[in-house]
């Protein structure tokens, strides 16, 4: 599948024309955005252990995205569900965050979502049958889950009936060689009368200094035995079914080791 790279500059230090961009609405997972940071015009190289995060404002809702760092300083974000989901224009701008906690912001630029001719993808003239092919085959796919950097840590923000690679292995999550804190947020279904579930497969390496990770689960969930799941290996599984009776989520955890 072709993968359309936007380039862009934009400036940290004056005010300029709004740049506006052109999308097409459920065009997921394939339109990529590289952000070079300018000062007064002048090219100005993100650091490599920089955070950049994709900052979207559309309509009353924000969202921020993180993406990564290219090997020439520039800012890489694949253009998230959230702006491509629905018609129209959204609000953006792209902030550096350095491990001081030092941060950048560039100038506001505009993403215009020009509406699909069939947004859903259907294939028949039977919308049920459409909607549920999509539904599963969307469900089949493994998707990156990628922790948002908050001030108090990193927020786990899986999506409804999706499969997720939830890695921990770099070094910003455990800074120092002590996990930062992390905590699970699980939205609330739509459709409370069909199935709702997340799978999220984990790797997070213990580390000498910490030991295991460890996950807030909140305190909204169904547990097994009424605990919260503990982490004690490197390797394991979350599971996460909604209980229609209940309201609320079932969480588990899964973990894995060799045997011996």
């Amino acid at each position: 599948m072709p993968q359309i790279v936007c380039n862009i500059a934009l400036d940290v230090a004056v005010n300029n024309i709004e740049q506006m961009l052109s999308a097409k609405q459920g065009d997921t997972q394939n339109r990529l955005l590289c952000v070079t940071f300018t000062d007064c015009g002048k090219p100005l190289p993100i650091e490599k252990d920089a955070v950049v995060l994709l900052n979207v404002k559309s309509g009353e809702a924000r969202a921020s995205f993180e993406g990564t760092v290219t090997k020439e300083g520039k800012a890489l974000f694949a253009i998230p569900d959230f702006v491509l989901v629905k018609a129209g224009s959204v609000q953006c701008d792209v902030s550096a965050i350095t491990p001081n906690g030092g941060r950048l912001t560039t100038a506001a630029f505009g993403i215009l979502v020009e509406p699909a001719i069939c947004p859903s993808g259907e294939v028949s003239n039977d919308a049920a049958v459409s909607d549920l092919a999509a539904d599963f085959i969307a469900s089949q796919r493994l998707l990156t889950l990628t922790p948002q950097p908050r001030e108090t840590g990193y927020v786990i923000a899986p999506e409804i009936n999706h499969k997720y690679c939830l890695d921990l292995s770099d070094s910003r999550y455990a800074p120092g060689g002590v996990w930062a804190n992390f905590r699970l947020e699980l939205p609330v279904p739509t459709n409370a009368t069909k199935e709702n579930w997340i799978l999220i497969y984990c790797h997070a390496p213990i580390t000498a200094e910490a030991g295991a990770v460890s996950i807030d689960f909140g305190s909204d969930c169904l547990f097994a035995d009424a605990r919260a799941p503990m982490v004690s290996l490197s390797d394991f599984d979350i599971v996460c079914t909604y209980s229609r009776g209940a309201g609320c989520w079932q969480v588990g955890v899964v973990q894995y080791a060799k045997q011996g």
